[in-house]
């Protein structure tokens, strides 16, 4: 319910005013004053707006200035048997909302995204609110000194593609390697133990 404070600290979590005792010396009123926490809650639902259970949501701080939101990694929760979530124990600011769907391996959160031909069995990804792929197009929420409450989430699908082609070297002869990453658009995914064969690895 309360914020980490610290004595002479302007802000919460932030480093306080220090205090010298001399031998013999009894100091009083060294008091600390506790910031009452805030909290976002909401849903995460599918795209007939059934709950989804056993979702992690997490919460990413946006900073004036800063290029991307950064993710308060003590704070993620999961979703109860009606979807229901709620990340506490936040600090004034502005923030993200994710839910992490079932997803392939990716790089920076992105994921490959195709708009048409969506099944009920196409996997769930990684999805802001309130249904954006990406974090950048996530809608930010102000948190002051109340709870921000009915923030629903509708996780987002995506289809699975497949690549195939041969490693070659500089030469044209097929070549031997551990790691291949495949980017496009917004997709990024990385597979490994590809020799000098034809490769299939198969993203979402």
């Amino acid at each position: 319910r309360y914020l980490a404070m610290s004595h002479g600290a302007a802000r919460a979590n932030d480093t306080g005013r220090p205090i010298s005792i001399r031998a013999g010396e009894e100091i009083r009123n060294a008091d600390v004053g506790l910031t009452t926490a805030s909290a976002i809650e909401g849903r995460v639902v599918d795209e007939t707006g059934e709950p989804l259970s056993r979702i992690p949501v997490f919460a990413a701080r946006l900073f004036a200035g800063g290029d991307s939101a950064q993710r308060v990694s003590d704070l993620s929760v999961i979703t109860d048997d009606l979807g229901r979530y709620r990340v506490y124990g936040l600090e004034p600011g502005t923030y993200i909302i994710g839910a992490d769907g079932h997803v392939l391996p990716a790089f920076n959160g992105a994921v490959l995204s195709v708009p048409s031909g969506l099944r009920e069995s196409d996997p769930f990804v990684t999805t802001y609110y309130p249904s954006a792929i990406t974090d950048t197009a996530a809608q930010p929420l102000r948190v002051g000194g109340q709870d921000v409450s009915g923030i629903d989430i509708m996780l987002r699908r995506a289809t699975r593609v497949e690549l195939s082609g041969t490693i070659l070297d500089s030469q044209g002869t097929p070549a031997s390697t551990r790691f291949v990453l495949v980017r496009g658009g917004s997709a990024s995914v990385a597979n490994t133990g590809f020799t000098g064969v034809p490769m299939t690895p198969t993203m979402s």
